[in-house]
Parts: structure tokens; sequence; C-alpha cells
């Protein structure tokens, strides 16, 4: 293997499974949002609805479950709007300096 173009594609075929072992592993580790719980809901039902798990969208590593196709649609377009503050963590313990997983039936919009 004295040729630099085989010791490249060498290379690149011991390198090709371990970067695709890390995007599946990192698919695997997106953790649900909101415990499955549709975020667009909130804002147009008004209250906690629970998403359907054939419904889902991949967002700042977390995994978005929605009531509809449209509530799904409308995330896509404005996520930062329709995301929970903080992480997916609860305000209240964030002040206490805890990270606690934020529990979808306490909500408020301000």
């Amino acid at each position: 293997m004295d040729c630099p173009t085989c010791r490249s594609l060498f290379a690149l075929c011991l390198l090709l499974p371990i970067a695709m072992w890390t995007t599946e592993s990192a698919r695997s580790e997106a953790s649900l949002a909101i415990r499955g719980y549709d975020p667009v809901a909130y804002f147009t039902i008004g209250r906690p609805t629970p998403g359907r798990s054939d419904l889902q969208y991949l967002w700042d590593e977390h995994v978005f479950r929605f009531a509809t196709p449209e509530h799904r649609e409308i995330f896509k377009l404005d996520p930062t709007r329709y995301a929970p503050q903080f992480a997916n963590f609860c305000a209240m313990a964030l002040t206490r300096g805890e990270l606690v997983e934020a529990d979808p039936m306490n909500w408020l919009i301000s």
C-alpha cells in the first residue's frame, strides 16, 4: 500500500462504519421532549395534548411529537416559539440549581 490513493481509500473504509455508528447512536439518544406531549397544542388548544408516535420531528436533540400533521408543520416554521424554555427542565428546579425534567401538566404561557 505505497500508493497515496490506496491509503486514503483504506482509511475511508475504516472510518465510514464509525461515522455511521456515531450518527445512528446520536439519533437513538435524542430524548423525547415534553414526555411526548404536543408543544403546539398548548398554544392552539390551550391544554396538554398527547402527541402521536407517527407524527414526530427531531429538533435541538429532542424528538417532538404532535397530535396533528398541521401542528408539526406549524412547529417546523418556528420551533423556538413552541419548544419549551430551559431545555425541557423545570424552571423552579433550575432556580434551586437542580436539573429536573419538566412536568407537561404544569405549564404557563406568558
